[in-house]
C-alpha cells in the first residue's frame, strides 16, 4: 500500500490515504499540471479476483466516457499499475451528505435544502439514466446512491461512485458488510434480494430512502434493522414521512413514498417522471421558508445592518469617534427593542437599560468629520464571538439573538454592568437565550465552510471516539513524555518513526490525554486540527492564496488553544509547486517561535533526516519523540485488543495462534510495513480471504475460525 509521501509513476504525490472494505483511496498532487486528484483502486478484498479487476476497470472506463455533468464527479483517467486499476477522478473538498447528517442526527434539512438537493440528485440522475454510452447503449444505473456517495462543496452536491456497485455486487460478504455498516436503507428490496440483478428503477428506490431522510432526519429503517443484515429489507414496512417530521410537506411525502414502493411496477419510471412531477408540484405549492423571524436570506441581513446603522446613529448623536459595545445595545434596542426585553423575561423595560448606558456614557468633544469609526477592542471581540455562537448553532446569517448573547457571554461591557446594577441575573438570561436560539435553530445546516479551519483541517478524535474504536495499548513513557511538552512545558512535538508503527494512533491517544487534562482547567480547549494537504493545495489554485490560508489557519488555532498537527511533516515542507522554497517552514517557525502556536507533526527517519539539513530553523522549536517497534509482546496485545473489532467487522472468530502467525509472518514479508501495522494488515486480509472463499451455499451459516494456517497463506499486498 502506498503511503503519504510515495510517488505514483513518478508524477503523481501521494497527500493522504483512505482504505476502506470496498476501495483503497488516495488523494494526490500532479506535479505537471499541479491539479489534486482522487486516485481510487479496488481493495484487497478483490484483489484475487481477477474478474473483478476486470469489471472495476470496464465501469471505470464507462464512467469516463459518459460525459460531463455538473452533478457527477468527474472521471479523467484509468491506470494499470502492477496488474491493478487506478481511477483518476475529480476531487470535491467537501463533507458528503452523510457527514452532515451524521454531525446532526435526528433533524431534518430546511424544507428549501431539501428541495435544492432533491432538483440536484434528479438532474444528475436523469443525465446517468440517459447517458449515451460508447457501446452505442443508453444509461448506467449507479445500484449504491447513498448520502455518503454524495459529496458537497459550496453549496453544490457531486455524485460520486457512479456504476461501480457491480464490481462487487457478485461478493455476498461485502454485500452484506455493507449493508450492515447502514447501507441497508437505501438498498431497494428487488436489489437486496438479487444484487446483481435489479434495474434503473432500484436507483430510484435510493432516491426516495436518500429524500425520506432528509426530509425527516432518519433512515426510512431504524433502530436495529438498520444495522442488522439479518433483517428482510422486503418485509419492513416503512413509516410515512409525516409520521416523523409534521412539517414535511403532503406532496413531498407522496413523491417518497412512490419512488420507495415495495413493487418497481408501482414506482415512478423514470426521473423525468419524477422532475416533471416536483416542478408542476413547486409551481402550483411553493414551499414554505423555514427558520424563525426572517432567519434566511435577506432579511435577516437587513436585521443586522439595521443593528449596525442605529449603533452608528447613536455614537454619532453622542458625538463619540469610537463604535463600542455600548453602541451596539442602543442599537440592539432602537431596531429589536422586543428581543432584548423579553431575554429578561420582562422584568425590565427599554427605558431603563438605555437611561443606564447613557449614566455611564459621557458626551463627546464635538462632531467628527470622516466617513469611518474607530472600533474598540471589545466591540471587535464581541463581534467575533458573535460570528462564533452565528456558526455554533447553524444560522445561515447572523441575528440579532447571536449578537446579544456574545455581548452577555463576554460579560464585562457597560451594558453588562448596568443589567448587573438593574438587578439582572445575567448568566441566567444567557442560558435561557442560548436555549431558545437552540430552539429555533435550523434544523440542519449544509456547512459552507467559512472558515479557514473548517475549510482546511479536520478534527482529530480522541481514541475513545473513533468510529472504530481499539483500545490502544503500551506507548506509556511516550504519551507521557508528550503530555508533559504539550501540557507543561508549551513545546511542540514531532513524532518521528517508521511507516507503520502506528504515529497517527499515537497523536489520537494524545488528544484523549489533552481533553482529559483540560478539563480540570478553566481555560478552554480548540483541540487537535489536522492540516489538510489536499484542500489547502486546492484552496491555492483556485485563489492563488496558499500563504494567507495558512496563516488564517494558524491564526485560528492560536486563537481557539488548539494544536495544530502535521501528518508527515517533511512532505508539506517539500512543496515546491503555487509557493515560495521554505516559505511554509518559515511561517510555521515564525508562529511557533513568535506567536505561540502549538504543533504536533509527524515524519519518518528518512523525512527528519530531509527536514533537518533543510529546515533545521523548525525543528529545533519541536521536541522530537521516537516511536520504535513495539516489542513482540507488546504488539501481541495490540492485536488481542483489536481482536473483537476484527471478529465483529467480518462476523468470524479469530484464534489466538492467528494473532502469533500474523506477527512472525509479517516480520519476514520484504519490504512489509514496521510493527504493528504490518501484522494488523495481515491478520485483516486473511480474514477477507478466508470470508471470500465461504461464498458457495452450503457454506453459508457455517461459523468461520481464522487460524495460523489461514494467516500464512495470504498473498502478498499489490502495492
Amino acid at each position: 500500500m502506498l503511503n503519504i509521501g510515495e510517488w505514483i509513476e513518478n508524477q503523481y504525490l501521494v497527500l493522504e490515504r483512505r482504505r476502506g472494505l470496498r476501495w483503497t483511496v488516495y488523494i494526490a498532487q500532479d506535479r505537471i499540471s499541479e491539479n489534486v486528484f482522487v486516485i481510487k483502486r479496488p481493495s484487497d478484498t478483490l484483489r484475487p479476483y481477477v474478474s473483478a479487476m476486470a469489471d472495476f476497470s470496464e465501469r471505470a472506463r464507462t464512467w469516463i466516457n459518459i460525459g460531463d455533468c455538473d452533478d457527477i464527479v468527474k472521471a479523467y483517467l484509468l491506470k494499470e499499475l502492477d496488474g491493478v486499476p487506478y481511477l483518476f477522478l475529480e476531487y470535491v473538498d467537501g463533507p458528503s451528505l452523510a457527514d452532515i447528517l451524521g454531525s446532526h442526527p435526528g433533524k431534518p434539512l430546511p424544507m428549501e435544502q431539501v428541495v435544492e438537493l432533491m432538483k440536484h440528485l434528479i438532474n444528475g440522475m436523469k443525465f446517468l439514466h440517459g447517458a449515451k454510452l460508447p457501446s452505442g447503449s443508453r444509461g448506467i444505473a449507479h445500484w449504491n446512491l447513498t448520502p455518503r456517495n454524495i459529496l458537497t462543496k459550496s453549496g453544490e452536491i457531486k455524485i460520486t461512485d457512479i456504476g461501480l456497485a457491480s464490481v462487487y455486487c457478485r461478493f455476498p460478504d461485502i454485500v452484506r458488510a455493507g449493508l450492515a455498516l447502514g447501507e441497508r436503507s437505501y438498498v431497494a428490496p428487488e436489489q437486496a434480494a438479487h444484487p446483481g440483478g435489479a434495474g434503473k428503477l432500484a436507483d430510484i428506490y435510493s432516491f426516495g430512502a436518500i429524500m425520506y431522510e432528509v426530509a425527516t432526519g432518519t433512515p426510512s429503517m431504524v433502530g436495529k434493522k438498520q444495522n442488522d443484515p439479518s433483517h428482510d429489507v422486503t418485509l419492513f414496512e416503512l413509516a410515512p414521512p409525516r409520521l416523523r417530521n409534521r412539517s414535511c410537506p403532503r406532496w413531498l411525502e407522496e413523491t417518497i413514498l412512490k419512488c420507495m414502493a415495495r413493487n418497481p411496477e408501482n414506482r415512478f419510471q423514470s426521473f423525468e417522471q419524477i422532475d416533471t412531477f416536483v416542478n408542476e408540484v413547486l409551481m402550483l405549492e411553493p414551499f414554505p421558508k423555514t427558520g424563525t423571524d426572517e432567519e434566511e436570506g435577506t432579511a435577516s441581513t437587513s436585521r443586522m445592518a439595521l443593528v449596525r446603522g442605529h449603533a452608528k446613529k447613536e455614537s454619532r448623536q453622542l458625538e463619540h469617534y469610537y463604535l463600542g459595545v455600548e453602541h451596539l445595545m442602543l442599537g440592539l434596542l432602537d431596531e429589536e427593542e422586543s428581543v432584548v426585553v423579553s431575554c429578561f423575561d420582562d422584568s425590565i423595560t427599554a427605558e431603563q437599560l438605555r437611561s443606564g448606558i447613557l449614566q455611564y456614557l459621557p458626551t463627546g468633544e464635538g462632531p467628527w468629520y470622516w466617513d469611518g469609526m474607530r472600533k474598540t477592542p471589545r466591540y471587535n471581540h464581541v463581534m467575533r464571538l458573535a460570528r462564533k455562537i452565528r456558526r455554533d448553532y447553524s444560522a445561515y446569517r447572523m441575528l440579532p439573538q447571536h449578537l446579544l448573547l456574545a455581548i452577555l457571554q463576554e460579560g464585562r461591557s457597560i451594558p453588562v454592568r448596568v443589567l448587573r446594577k438593574l438587578n439582572i441575573d445575567v448568566k441566567s438570561a444567557r442560558d435561557n437565550l442560548r436555549r431558545e436560539i437552540e430552539r429555533s435553530r435550523p434544523a440542519i445546516f449544509v456547512q459552507h465552510l467559512d472558515t479557514p479551519a473548517a475549510r482546511f483541517t479536520s478534527r482529530m478524535l480522541c481514541t475513545t471516539d473513533m468510529p472504530c474504536f481499539i483500545p490502544y495499548v503500551g506507548r506509556s513513557a511516550e504519551l507521557e513524555q508528550a503530555r508533559n511538552l504539550l501540557l507543561d512545558d508549551g513545546k511542540g512535538i514531532l513524532i518521528v518513526g517508521e511507516s507503520g508503527v502506528g504515529k497517527t494512533a499515537f497523536v489520537h491517544e494524545v488528544e484523549c490525554i489533552m481533553v482529559e487534562s483540560k478539563s480540570n482547567t478553566p481555560s478552554r480547549y480548540g483541540g487537535m486540527l489536522k492540516l489538510r494537504p489536499a484542500a489547502f493545495l486546492e484552496s491555492a489554485e483556485q485563489s492563488g492564496e496558499l500563504i494567507s490560508n495558512l496563516l488564517e489557519v494558524i491564526n485560528e488555532i492560536i486563537e481557539s488553544n488548539g494544536i495544530m498537527v502535521i501528518e508527515d511533516l517533511p512532505v508539506l515542507l517539500s512543496l515546491d509547486v503555487k509557493v515560495p522554497s521554505g516559505s511554509i517552514a518559515g511561517i510555521l517557525s515564525e508562529s511557533v517561535s513568535s506567536k505561540g502556536l502549538l504543533m504536533a507533526g509527524t515524519a519518518t527517519p528518512e523525512g527528519y533526516a530531509q527536514c533537518e539539513s533543510m529546515h533545521g530553523e523548525l525543528l529545533e522549536q519541536l521536541e522530537v519523540i521516537n516511536l520504535p517497534e513495539p516489542p513482540d509482546e507488546e504488539v501481541i496485545q495490540m492485536l488481542e485488543s483489536a481482536k473483537p473489532a476484527f471478529e465483529n467487522r467480518h462476523s468470524l472468530k479469530i484464534a489466538d495462534d492467528a494473532l502469533t502467525a500474523a506477527l512472525t509472518i509479517s516480520r519476514g514479508i520484504p519490504g512489509a510495513k514496521a510493527l504493528p501495522a504490518g501484522a494488523f494488515e495481515l491478520l485483516d486480509r486473511a480474514c477477507i480471504a478466508e470470508r471470500l472463499r465461504r461464498l458457495e451455499p452450503e457454506e453459508v451459516g457455517v461459523p468461520i475460525t481464522v487460524t495460523a494456517e489461514h494467516v500464512k497463506h495470504v498473498p502478498p499486498d499489490v502495492d
